[in-house]
């Protein structure tokens, strides 16, 4: 099995032991924090994915 097989397998473990929609938007939040800063050049209208929370 390769990396990206064995981190899809976790992720889809642990997002399986969620309950509920609060703990999947908690989930998502702390994923995101880990991430690198966002390159300002990408911060563009054109960039933006519109939706109900495209802003935070």
């Amino acid at each position: 099995m390769d990396c990206f097989e064995e981190r899809r397998q976790v992720l889809l473990q642990e997002l399986a032991a969620l309950s509920g929609e609060g703990a999947l938007y908690g989930f998502l939040m702390r994923q995101g924090e880990q991430l690198p800063p966002f390159a300002e050049e990408w911060k563009t209208e054109a960039c933006l994915l519109r939706g109900c929370q495209y802003r935070v």
